[in-house]
């Protein structure tokens, strides 16, 4: 059976998602819905679900544009974080009922729905817009924007000079005991292993790890210890963070790009067991469009994944840069080892 204490707190991927995916590799279990072949219906169903992780600050403004354009079809919206999320679909496909057709969530829980076989393909025709990383080999998911994993700095405790260019810059002993790290970024740390290949990869987690870095819980809360002067360093930083302290007035800190950088996905796709599966398919159309990859980009002050759309925070754009992209089906299938190992490695460093 599923775990039922599952945290609510946010993730990225925390301990309790963990205990989950740990569960999900034991626990009975029966595929509700199959893939759909047929061409989409000529009517567009009245209504569509859509299952999503975006703040709900941002997902009702999308929905209030695509009732703008589809104005006969009614958005209904369920928001959670990630954990919450896949329990819900989970519990709803053993239970053999249907409610969602679109998910939004991050790369791993969709890594996990496709595994399961609870996502229909469907290749947008918006989808020739989107880089390779950014969409699924099978036609499962198209990612709709990307987080990426950046170095975020002091900028009066680092001078110019000294900001690190690299990954390996990060083990020089003058940043011992002066950084800050995400105590549950296991993406982050997982596909680290997989660009530096895993035996590389480790030996480098153990080095930083004997910097003694400061392990906090939340990218938000630690961006802003870092303009507060705790720390000089965050590795795994959202470079969104920063802008927006920026963008408040806060000088005191700032960030540079750490490449390759690792790009972390929040797919869109639809349910094989999706009730309205046209109005679905439009719907995330609409999310991949232009339009709607733009009120990501300007709107949202967030990096969407379509080619050639206009942004918020100039300087984060992915374009043209070393980019690493995270793997949903790799990291549904490795991310409750990369948790083991991280805590295993992390825990050290703050005894």
């Amino acid at each position: 059976m599923l775990h039922r204490e599952i945290a609510l707190s946010w993730l990225p991927y925390s301990l309790s998602f963990v205990a989950l995916l740990f569960t999900l590799a034991f626990a009975p279990f029966a595929t509700f819905g199959a893939d759909s072949g047929a061409s989409p219906a000529t009517k567009v169903e009245s209504e569509v679900m859509w299952y999503t992780t975006m703040a709900l600050d941002d997902s009702s403004v999308l929905v209030a544009k695509f009732k703008e354009r589809f104005p006969a079809v009614n958005v209904k919206l369920f928001r959670a974080n990630n954990s919450k999320l896949l329990e819900r679909l989970l519990t709803e496909s053993r239970a053999k009922t249907a409610i969602a057709d679109v998910i939004s969530a991050g790369g791993l829980p969709i890594g996990v729905l496709k595994d399961r076989g609870l996502l229909t393909k469907y290749v947008s025709p918006e989808a020739a817009a989107f880089p390779a990383g950014a969409k699924d080999p099978d036609g499962y998911w198209t990612d709709i924007y990307v987080n990426t994993f950046n170095l975020v700095y002091n900028t009066t405790m680092v001078s110019a000079k000294d900001v690190p260019k690299t990954y390996e810059a990060l083990l020089d002993p003058k940043w011992k005991e002066k950084m800050g790290i995400d105590d549950s970024d296991y993406e982050w740390f997982g596909n680290i292993l997989q660009f530096m290949g895993e035996e590389k990869g480790l030996d480098y987690m153990r080095k930083l790890a004997a910097q003694k870095p400061t392990m906090r819980a939340g990218h938000s809360l630690i961006a802003t210890l870092v303009a507060a002067g705790e720390f000089a360093l965050y590795p795994d930083g959202y470079p969104r963070r920063v802008e927006v302290l920026r963008e408040r007035g806060a000088r005191t800190v700032d960030w540079v790009w750490l490449e390759p950088a690792i790009a972390e996905l929040h797919p869109t796709a639809i349910m094989a067991s999706a009730p309205h599966p046209t109005a679905a398919r439009v719907f995330a159309d609409y999310m991949l469009s232009a339009e709607g990859q733009e009120l990501i980009g300007m709107r949202f002050g967030r990096v969407p994944s379509r080619k050639g759309i206009k942004l918020k925070y100039t300087r984060m754009g992915i374009e043209g840069r070393n980019i690493h992209w995270s793997n949903p089906a790799l990291m549904a299938k490795h991310g409750a080892r990369y948790a083991e190992l991280f805590q295993s490695i992390f825990s050290k460093s703050t005894q």
